[in-house]
């Protein structure tokens, strides 16, 4: 046990010596331990906690397999073996591929933009370098977030070896993957059709080149059989060929392998066209041509061993010593040299790192900033950061900058390989006369989209000289790899590279009058994406916690009357009422009253409002080519009861009005105040309208009763009908508390489909619903319940929201005296099969403690599962949360919450879980403390010294 890895993370284990202790104690008593705060200091414990978990897993592992062929080498490598952390070598091979791009692709004096496209057997990852290596310092790999300096890579899970597959009428491709056992069909093993099949099957992919041949014959039958299903179960009547299927499953499969590419570029504010794309990788020269032309990209580039990028990249890489340390400082004058003095130590660290290696300090030894230095010193870096902030963000806020950490990286360089430059020699070759290809060592038919099956030369690489000029359809083949060149473009042969110009697109008829099932399947990624982008920029250009840490906000793509067409897996909560919004926001604008730039904001209840606090913000997308007065779609961001106002007019924010709608409105009432925060929560909206821009930039581009807790009936009648396919959902007899019912089912439908469908209007468009439609986001949570017992799919969860929010400020009651403050607000977690989950309706994520105690008055005392909550059966229900925090000052407290009277009940004789209980420690002057019960739902004023406690229901057992 000692040697298997023990992980050691503890509160606040970055500020104070408590993890250190503990490590001492531990390592002299033989245990091999992860220690948070040594493998990163950076605020955020649960990230460092889940670091020092994946550490402990990979060390001893990787440890291991190193010792077991040391021996016969010497310490070479690019870190100590004595320094190595499995840590470290997670995602080191897509590392090693940016490495590659950095040193045989970049030319400094062109600077060109690249964008690294690395295809293999199973995913795919994507990279972008302009120069310098971009870093990344919290990511989420496998489910599990990991804070380490990173290389920033992006990984998608389709490859050569993802299963495509035919399910609810649309092409898949992926998620799954065929491995190495039983490989794609074409290797003879009983394997399943492949993206690698679908390019043997259209001719992209030499068989006989492969160590054995491809079983063609094999892939021929499965096509088609395969596209005698799709003809027999599609929509329209029209007939698919199996090169027809073949194609779509190619198409599917790049836009796919494209979707977190924009993210890389214009998520950060660069235009993708203006890149060059590096792809490398097994087979990435047979898609190459064609992931180019989706991303608007006019030249490829493909070195000449791109199967073995990675690989040569992590041979070239530099030994690295990274040293950190937190801050809390605001940058100022002040400040300058206590951040001077430490920059000095870092520094100094850093070399002294090296020189334990086995570096010489004067072997070219250097150090870099992560912010490069401004030539004038530390005193810039204020204005460097604000630059650098309005780049990828689009705005900058008149605020303090506050010193959060600082980090020196003390690079040891490598021996430089002198590569030629591919910029260089491409225009030597474009401006010397063209090189005619020699004779094609074979010609062979290939299907390339709006050509059907066309006569394709066949060249082997190593007998082209350098500036060949090659005119598509070709294919240039190795022993290790396979570019495809199809009609609309051309290659140039350079020395160490293969150039692949890119004229244009085709543009192929698409019938409008039928559901293409291909074009659904593409286009369900291009949508997806746009709510994606929308997401990122949301979160990106906030500055509440709870948008920005939290994630309690939601982006989705609506037709022009108001129908679902995308949403990003963000707030369950928000998806089905959104639709209700935009819908009354078309129906309340007469056509021609909305113009380009126009923004509205709503949340009345009657305007498909839940939660009073998410404001819906609305931006119409227009026509611009062909009707600039036609709206063809609406994007919104949901994230003050406004039934309908134009926050944005033509372009112009209205901030006087919105101001008026925040905090001058409801200051008029009698006992109201304002909003505590009216810059934040000016800056999120703002944030909103920048999300909404982006995604239209992008979109121009492309029967049961239960019981709520105070008494109401909730009664449910599901009719299936069979032959057509329809289901109505009757919720007459439910009481008077109307809950928001359309969330709740579009929810429970979802959440049984166990395969992958886009969740637009049109999935659900077979769905009635007999109940008049109302808004409360907590009573929805219920209804899920009521849904999933109908159907007997699960027993009941938490039930809850389990909405807490404190703070204080705004108008005094008595005098009417206003006061500055702040509010919070947060969902906390609950049992539901798994222990400590946020379930059904909500889907935010709790703010990390160091973070919460950082910005807030409160001490976090413990926060952990309450063991025994969940109830027992074959499948038990997942035990509820203990939240216990106190007020370093008086505070309003208010607790939103269910299952406090009614136990959440269990399913097919599993028990029942433990009810909810919400309690405040009250402190009095004399030290002594009384406990008090405050029920389900309750707001109470607390003092300083005051805890509330928060004990979440346990879920339902099953079986």
């Amino acid at each position: 046990m000692a040697n298997a890895g023990t992980r050691i993370a503890i509160d606040r284990g970055g500020t104070f010596d408590h993890e250190e202790q503990v490590a001492c104690i531990a390592r002299k008593l033989g245990f091999r331990v992860s220690v948070s705060s040594e493998l990163q200091t950076m605020a955020k414990v649960v990230p460092r906690a889940q670091s020092a978990v994946a550490d402990a897993y990979l060390s001893p592992i990787m440890e291991a397999y190193l010792r077991s062929f040391r021996k016969g080498f010497k310490d070479g490598g690019l870190v100590s073996f004595a320094k190595f952390a499995g840590l470290r070598g997670v995602l080191s091979g897509p590392a090693g591929g940016v490495v590659g791009i950095a040193r045989s692709c970049y030319d400094e004096r062109d600077a060109t933009p690249v964008l690294g496209f690395d295809m293999d057997g199973t995913s795919t990852d994507v990279a972008r370098y302009a120069g310098s290596l971009e870093h990344i310092f919290e990511s989420t790999i496998a489910q599990v977030t990991i804070q380490t300096p990173q290389l920033n890579v992006n990984t998608v899970a389709a490859g050569g070896g993802s299963i495509l597959s035919w399910e609810n009428g649309l092409f898949k491709v992926g998620l799954q993957s065929a491995g190495a056992n039983p490989h794609p069909a074409s290797y003879g093993k009983g394997g399943p059709l492949t993206v690698t099949d679908a390019n043997l099957f259209l001719g992209r992919i030499i068989r006989e080149s492969f160590p054995r041949p491809l079983d063609l014959e094999v892939v021929t039958q499965k096509f088609a059989e395969l596209t005698a299903i799709v003809n027999q179960e599609k929509a329209d009547k029209g007939t698919l060929s199996p090169e027809d299927v073949a194609l779509g499953f190619i198409a599917i499969a790049n836009a796919t392998m494209t979707r977190p590419i924009p993210t890389l570029s214009e998520g950060r504010g660069f235009e993708t066209g203006a890149h060059i794309l590096w792809s490398f990788g097994g087979a990435g020269g047979q898609h190459a041509v064609s992931i180019a032309r989706e991303l608007g990209i006019q030249r490829a580039l493909v070195p000449k061993y791109s199967s073995i990028l990675s690989a040569y990249g992590m041979a070239l890489a530099e030994v690295v010593v990274g040293n950190q340390e937190p801050e809390a400082c605001t940058f100022s004058e002040a400040a300058i040299a206590h951040l001077e003095a430490l920059f000095i130590r870092l520094c100094a660290a850093g070399v002294d790192g090296l020189i334990s290696q086995g570096f010489s300090a004067d072997q070219g030894s250097d150090t870099a900033l992560m912010i490069p230095q401004p030539e004038d010193g530390l005193k810039s870096f204020g204005q460097s950061f604000t630059t650098r902030h309005h780049q990828e963000f689009g705005f900058t806020q008149p605020r303090v900058i506050l010193v959060d950490d600082v980090r020196v990286r003390s690079v040891a360089k490598s021996i430089q390989v002198k590569l030629s430059s591919p910029f260089e020699e491409l225009k030597r070759a474009q401006m010397s006369p063209p090189v005619s290809p020699t004779p094609a060592d074979s010609a062979r038919r290939v299907f390339f989209d709006n050509h059907g099956w066309t006569q394709t030369a066949v060249h082997s690489l190593k007998g082209l000289t350098r500036g060949t000029r090659i005119q598509g359809p070709a294919m240039i083949i190795d022993n290790t790899q396979t570019i495809v060149v199809d009609p609309a473009s051309s290659a140039i042969i350079l020395p160490e590279h293969v150039a692949l110009e890119i004229w244009g697109i085709e543009m192929a008829d698409i019938e409008t009058d039928q559901p293409d099932p291909i074009q659904l399947s593409v286009f369900g990624h291009r949508f997806m994406s746009v709510a994606e982008q929308m997401g990122q920029t949301t979160q990106k250009t906030s500055i509440s916690v709870n948008i920005k840490e939290r994630l309690d906000y939601s982006c989705a793509m609506f037709s022009a009357d108001g129908g679902l067409v995308a949403n990003a897996p963000h707030i369950p909560g928000h998806r089905g009422s959104m639709s209700y919004a935009i819908a009354y926001q078309a129906k309340l604008y007469k056509p021609g009253e909305l113009r380009p730039g126009d923004v509205l904001l709503s949340n009345h209840p009657c305007s498909g409002g839940t939660h009073l606090p998410d404001l819906t913000v609305t931006t119409p997308v227009f026509d611009n080519d062909q009707n600039p007065q036609e709206i063809l779609f609406f994007v919104a961001n949901r994230g003050v009861a406004v039934e309908g106002f134009k926050m944005v007019k033509e372009g112009l924010f209205d901030e006087a009005g919105s101001t008026e709608i925040l905090y001058d409105i409801p200051a008029s009432y009698p006992g109201c105040s304002g909003t505590r925060t009216l810059r934040d929560n000016i800056a999120d909206l703002k944030a909103a309208i920048a999300s909404n821009n982006r995604g239209i930039q992008l979109i121009q581009a492309l029967c049961a009763v239960d019981y709520i807790d105070y008494g109401t009936s909730l009664a449910l009648k599901i009719e299936i009908d069979s032959e057509s396919g329809s289901a109505v959902f009757d919720f007459t007899g439910t009481g008077p508390e109307q809950p928001e019912l359309s969330t709740s089912y579009r929810y429970c439908l979802r959440s049984m489909i166990s395969s992958d469908i886009p969740l637009n209007q049109g999935c659900l468009a077979s769905i009635k619903l007999a109940a008049t439609v109302g808004s409360n986001v907590e009573t929805s949570q219920r209804i899920v319940d009521l849904v999933f017992k109908a159907f007997r799919a699960a027993a009941a969860s938490q039930g809850t929201c389990n909405n807490l929010t404190f703070g204080y400020g705004g108008k005094h009651p008595e005098t009417g005296v206003e006061t500055k403050g702040f509010g919070y607000y947060e969902t906390i977690a609950g049992g539901s099969g798994e222990s400590g989950v946020h379930t059904c309706i909500t889907n935010t994520r709790m703010s990390d403690p160091e973070i919460f105690e950082k910005r807030y008055i409160v001490i976090l005392h413990e926060f952990s599962i309450r063991k025994g909550s969940g109830g027992d059966g074959l499948n038990r229900g997942g035990d509820g949360c203990i939240r216990d925090i106190e007020f370093r000052r008086p505070v309003q407290v208010s607790i939103l919450s269910e299952r406090r009277v009614i136990a959440p009940y269990g399913m097919a004789g599993g028990d029942e879980g433990q009810r909810g209980l919400n309690i405040w420690v009250r402190k009095y002057d004399d030290g002594s403390t009384r406990t008090i019960s405050l029920g389900g739902k309750a707001t109470t004023p607390m003092n300083a010294g005051d805890h509330i406690i928060v004990m979440t229901p346990g879920g339902g057992g099953y079986g």
